[in-house]
């Protein structure tokens, strides 16, 4: 099942529907079940999103057009409310991120992405100006394990480790095609990535 989310949509009157989308991403998400897609038309999405246990995909429409244009024009704005995307316990299956900017978050942990005790692939997506009073500005994650694919981590900052990406716990990374740049760590190691993980896998 495939469930719109568009800023011309409502998310009282609307049915998920391509004629008559959510509103919010994070209603389409309360609706949608494990192996359902979520996609997002463009705009500009204020919200703190959290996966739910889900094993869904969020995708804008570079997912199933691939335009990677969209991935610019589709931006979830975390308003330094807590972190942009949370994924957390999602013990069956794979989530997938894809094509989306996201900016303006702020956490202890995670200030762009927060995972914790899941499968995740991340793809095609721009990860900045994001902030961590901790660990990972751009992307935290804990026994995970990630796969970052065509991925942009730029300008965010961590006041502890990982600027731009941290990994602890018992996580797998695998990365591909991924740049990570311009991430700063003020009082700790690994301005761009900071890990502890059990395994991991880099590729041009």
């Amino acid at each position: 099942t495939t469930w719109y989310v568009s800023e011309e949509g409502f998310d009282d009157s609307g049915d998920g529907s391509e004629s008559n989308p959510f509103r919010s991403i994070q209603h389409g998400i309360i609706i949608a079940e494990s192996a359902d897609t979520v996609l997002v038309h463009p705009g500009t999405y204020f919200e703190n999103i959290n996966y739910l246990g889900k094993a869904i995909i969020l995708g804008s429409l570079a997912l199933t057009s691939g335009d990677t244009a969209y991935i610019h024009q589709t931006m979830i704005d975390g308003n330094q409310a807590s972190s942009v995307v949370s994924i957390i316990d999602i013990l069956t299956g794979t989530a997938l991120l894809d094509g989306f900017n996201l900016v303006n978050g702020l956490a202890e942990t995670g200030g762009g992405i927060s995972i914790t005790n899941s499968s995740v692939i991340v793809r095609n997506c721009i990860i900045e100006d994001n902030q961590s009073s901790s660990y990972g500005g751009g992307i935290y994650v804990e026994n995970t394990l990630i796969s970052l694919q065509g991925t942009s981590i730029r300008n965010n900052e961590a006041i502890d480790s990982g600027g731009g990406f941290c990994a602890l716990n018992n996580s797998s990374l695998s990365m591909t095609t991924t740049l990570i740049s311009n991430n700063i760590s003020q009082d700790g190691s690994g301005g761009g990535i900071f890990t502890s993980v059990s395994s991991g896998t880099l590729s041009n």
